[in-house]
């Protein structure tokens, strides 16, 4: 279009800005399974209900994330000053007022 306008033509790298390219692929999901299949560890079909560094899809579509992803959570949480979503003791258990003697 910019030969049959008479105008210059922009590099690719004007019109497409960078940040663009950094969304189509994670480095952090490349590193994880390449180390996954260095490892020996494979996807497929499990009768686990959870694994402790791969997230499981169970039969009815819900998911259980993995200890390793839950972790991730955490870590990404904490660094935004989310506290109050994490034990700081030793949970108690909870009775339903419901339940609870008068």
């Amino acid at each position: 279009m910019a030969d049959r306008l008479g105008i210059e033509k922009e590099s690719l790298l004007d019109v497409v800005p960078l940040g663009y390219w950094s969304h189509l692929l994670s480095v952090d999901n490349i590193v994880r399974h390449v180390s996954y299949r260095l490892d020996g560890k494979r996807q497929g079909p499990t009768d686990a209900a959870t694994m402790d560094n791969m997230d499981v899809i169970h039969a009815d579509g819900s998911m259980a994330f993995s200890k390793e992803h839950s972790e991730s959570f955490r870590t990404i949480l904490l660094s935004r000053g989310v506290t109050n979503m994490f034990p700081t003791r030793t949970p108690s258990i909870r009775i339903p007022s419901s339940v609870r003697p008068r």
